[in-house]
């Protein structure tokens, strides 16, 4: 006998429990289990006033956001929003009920620019939890983002997931940037400012690692475009890429 109910589930009124809809064995409650988020905290204290303006997004709810679009491989920030809407095991992750308004993309790029403008601490902030996550083996350093996609990449100990951490953290905040800063164009607003005032092709900065003899992922869209015919990078910029890698132990 054929049923035909399907509508009448839809309309059904359930009682539940939000944490009795993610499997125990799901990788966001795994992560969520072996990391200390409160280490968030601390590091950001002196960006917030406990008196003056109206609350911000709660910190950890704004590092959680892009870690599932960075986790998940999501091409977008916005498509990432959109997601929390239908998925139950991400906005049990970020501590929403079914019932929660999902924060909106602009409201996440007005609080990153709030609390990470001009700092290092997103990069601080992502790279360690990279870091706690390739501790427990619940990411695998062997391979890294690269323009929304992973690579293989060679992590054989724990100096080399250091660095990976630091520089996928790194890499990351700048897709976040580009798209935060294309919102704010649209809307009027001026884009947030690199510290060195120009964009860096990534050409550019493999040309730089070759020529200080530096080993390079095995990216294919890198390698490639090596191969097209480009000028060098000028001297500000290869200071600007040499300053960049020292900074993040590189060189």
């Amino acid at each position: 006998m054929m049923t035909q109910n399907a509508d009448k589930k839809r309309e059904q009124i359930q009682m539940f429990c939000m944490d009795d809809m993610v499997p125990r064995n799901h990788l966001l409650r795994i992560i969520d289990k072996a990391i200390d988020w409160n280490f968030i905290y601390g590091l950001v204290e002196d960006k917030y006033s406990p008196d003056n303006g109206r609350p911000g997004m709660d910190l950890v709810m704004l590092i959680k956001i892009p870690f599932i679009q960075y986790l998940y491989g999501i091409k977008s920030m916005r498509q990432t929003v959109k997601e929390f809407e239908v998925n139950v095991a991400y906005r049990w992750f970020l501590g929403l009920e079914m019932t929660d308004k999902v924060p909106h993309f602009s409201t996440f790029g007005k609080n990153y620019t709030r609390r990470f403008k001009d700092t290092d601490l997103f990069e601080q902030i992502f790279s360690h939890i990279l870091q706690e996550c390739y501790k427990f083996k619940l990411i695998d350093p062997g391979e890294v983002f690269v323009d929304a996609t992973h690579v293989k990449a060679r992590a054989n100990n724990k100096k080399m997931q250091k660095r990976i951490a630091r520089e996928e953290a790194l890499f990351f905040e700048e897709l976040l940037k580009k798209e935060i800063n294309e919102d704010r164009e649209a809307h009027g607003k001026h884009p947030l400012k690199a510290e060195y005032g120009f964009k860096v092709h990534t050409a550019y900065i493999a040309e730089v690692k070759r020529d200080l003899g530096l080993p390079m992922y095995d990216a294919p869209n890198a390698v490639e475009e090596l191969k097209q015919p480009r000028k060098h990078p000028t001297a500000e910029k290869v200071e600007a890429i040499k300053a960049a890698l020292k900074y993040f132990g590189v060189i």
